[in-house]
């Protein structure tokens, strides 16, 4: 008959799988917020070059599309790493593969898009609504991955940076609505109504970032809010508004918008890189914890016993 230690030493050996999982999963969640941070950049610039008339965005677009594609291409590497035979260690794999399976079919259509969008044989609201399908997408895949995670400090973390990415992905959408609306010279009720919710939006999905945080995080995101263009973002967004009792908005300010949004919204991104790596460290650090505690056979018997006077006992017979 096999010991007690010897299913302990099981127990610390799926732990440790679980863990090593937990950490492929963060690295697939960076490289995931680097390529919906770039995917950003290129909705930003399609907004632009097809709300204006002269096409003189066209160039800054092509090259945010060529940056996608390079982030697109790590995301993939990683996501081929990912045996679907074999599954993840952990629980949730039919949830995690079926985002997988979205994310990929939704990065199958952005060939297409990108011809249209180079032929201005689409306007910009469709376009930003498609690359918003995929962003969206790419976001469900990061809260799955923050979903299953097992350990809870890890899981902690990946809500935080799942609150973070979306609060950022509410950024982008109100840079490109503004984007649109200064490269018209107008916007509609409705437009500012959707503004006025992405700011709301972004706002509550920050607070719950800083909730699940970090102090060290925390600290690090208090020193980028202070070098953030923030009072020259909320003069532009007073023009946006004035529009609507019949101010013309200046179309020559789309490009200061843009440039504007897009400082904060790097800023933002700079602080996702903080917490993957954070991410990294607190998967390390428990990966270190269990490997030692299964190399003292007597911390393990330490374990067992407070484990034992932890659980409850079984109930009585009636």
């Amino acid at each position: 008959m096999k010991s007690a230690i010897t299913f302990l030493i099981a127990a610390r050996r799926c732990e440790i799988r679980d863990l090593e999982q937990l950490a492929m999963s963060c690295d697939l969640v960076q490289a995931l917020g680097e390529l919906v941070h770039r995917l950003q950049g290129e909705r930003g610039t399609a907004s632009l070059h097809l709300a204006s008339p002269d096409g003189r965005f066209e160039a800054q677009w092509a090259g945010h599309m060529a940056a996608t594609q390079v982030a697109e291409a790590a995301v993939c590497h990683l996501l081929d790493g990912l045996a679907p035979d074999a599954g993840p260690a952990s629980g949730g794999g039919a949830r995690l593969f079926t985002r997988i399976a979205m994310v990929l079919h939704a990065l199958d259509g952005l060939p297409e898009l990108r011809a249209q969008v180079g032929a201005r044989q689409c306007g910009a609201a469709e376009a930003t609504q498609r690359y918003t399908r995929v962003v969206s997408a790419l976001l469900a895949l990061v809260f799955e991955a923050a979903d299953i995670a097992v350990d809870p400090a890890v899981s902690r973390l990946l809500v935080s940076m799942f609150n973070l990415m979306q609060g950022k992905e509410f950024a982008g959408q109100e840079r490109a609505a503004g984007a649109v609306a200064f490269a018209t010279g107008r916007m509609d009720a409705g437009s500012a109504q959707a503004v006025a919710g992405l700011i709301e939006a972004q706002e509550q999905c920050l607070r719950r970032f800083e909730e699940f945080s970090t102090a060290t995080c925390l600290r690090q995101w208090r020193a980028l809010e202070a070098v953030m263009p923030l009072t020259e973002l909320e003069r532009f967004r007073r023009r946006l508004m004035s529009s609507l009792s019949g101010a013309e908005l200046d179309g020559a300010m789309a490009d200061d918008w843009f440039a504007c949004c897009t400082q904060r919204l790097d800023l933002i991104h700079r602080a996702e890189g903080h917490l993957a790596q954070d991410l990294k460290e607190e998967c390390a650090r428990r990966m270190a914890a269990v490997r030692a505690e299964l190399d003292d056979q007597r911390g393990l018997l330490v374990t067992l016993s407070a484990v034992a006077a932890e659980m409850p006992g079984l109930p009585r017979a009636v």
